[in-house]
């Protein structure tokens, strides 16, 4: 039942999204307050596109398509993503060379995991829509053989990911149910 209510709904997002573009091939002589209006439509078209992708996704009855995955490819996708999606005023740093680091992972479930950690950390700093200096910074790097024992790894490789930002941090309160 799931799969089918997120098809329909994604069936009428593709008839909102033909309306939307074709406004906006026409907003030439639109005033420019119209012309953001259409551009914040197709934003949160976007966002809604995805996230109906995401939940068809998860309703799947597949194992996991574990690929071979560059870090700094996915942490990028998710930043730029942010970057069209979010408000908020926040430097995204990768702090990682390309093509170093790669996870044998699902990408679509990678992504999601991502997205959610860099959207904790935004949502940590509060109202931030006109405030500078705030960042998430995401660092990698390889774990040594004996953290992956410490850790009760099964493998020989690993990395350690860090989502650093400048919010104030999880409430006494809710550590717990972390």
């Amino acid at each position: 039942m799931a799969k089918g209510i997120a098809h329909d709904f994604n069936n009428l997002l593709m008839g909102i999204s033909g309306s939307i573009n074709l406004l906006v091939m026409d907003s030439k002589d639109l005033p420019n307050h119209q012309k953001k209006l259409l551009f914040d439509a197709q934003k949160a078209l976007y966002h809604a596109t995805n996230l109906v992708k995401q939940f068809q996704y998860l309703t799947r009855d597949e194992k996991p398509n574990n690929i071979k995955v560059d870090l700094y490819s996915a942490v990028k996708n998710v930043f730029s993503f942010l970057e069209r999606t979010s408000s908020k005023v926040v430097e995204k740093i990768i702090n990682f060379e390309p093509n170093k680091y790669f996870v044998l992972a699902d990408p679509i479930r990678l992504n999601q995991v991502i997205l959610n950690l860099a959207n904790n950390s935004i949502n940590a700093m509060g109202d931030i829509s006109s405030k500078s200096g705030n960042f998430i910074k995401v660092s990698v790097s390889h774990m040594d053989e004996t953290t992956i024992l410490e850790n009760g790894l099964d493998c020989k490789n690993a990395v350690h990911i860090v989502f650093e930002d400048n919010g104030g941090g999880i409430p006494k309160e809710n550590l717990s149910k972390i």
